[in-house]
């Protein structure tokens, strides 16, 4: 290899034009997304949906109530009912558990009492994150 030849130009020699072309692109697109990123030129999505921890709170039998500061709840999850990965059963809510990432619903899951977000069952009664009654995830109870 040359030395007054660049790492991109010796991979175009040793791969040839077209893959010279690709990377030199892929380069560059890598670079102009570094730029924006930096300049704060990012444009936000919109049209992302809420967190369902943020929507609702779960009480872990069946039960769902609209979280306190939850906007209009026109999200299709409330109205369509899927089988749920982790018990097989037809539910509104379906996420991951904070703290184990296993799956649950809101037959299977509960809301921390601090934070809202969803936690298993299983976490609440081998871990000791509270009890049913005030459930707590494994960050909210650093600080109790």
């Amino acid at each position: 290899a040359c030395p007054n030849i660049s790492f991109i130009e010796q991979l175009g020699v040793s791969y040839g034009i077209s893959n010279y072309r690709c990377i030199a692109k892929t380069t560059k697109m890598l670079f102009q997304g570094a730029r924006s990123i930096s300049s704060k030129n990012i444009l936000l999505d919109h049209n992302k949906k809420t967190p369902l921890d943020r929507l609702v709170v779960l009480f872990g039998n069946g039960q769902i109530e609209s979280a306190r500061n939850a906007d209009e709840q026109d999200d299709e999850f409330l109205w369509i009912r899927r089988k749920a990965k982790c018990c097989n059963r037809e539910t509104y809510v379906q996420s991951n558990c904070t703290n184990c990432q296993n799956y649950l619903c809101e037959e299977c899951g509960y809301s921390c009492t601090e934070c809202n977000s969803f936690i298993c069952n299983s976490c609440i009664s081998l871990f000791g994150t509270g009890n049913v009654d005030q459930p707590l995830c494994e960050k909210c109870t650093l600080f109790t």
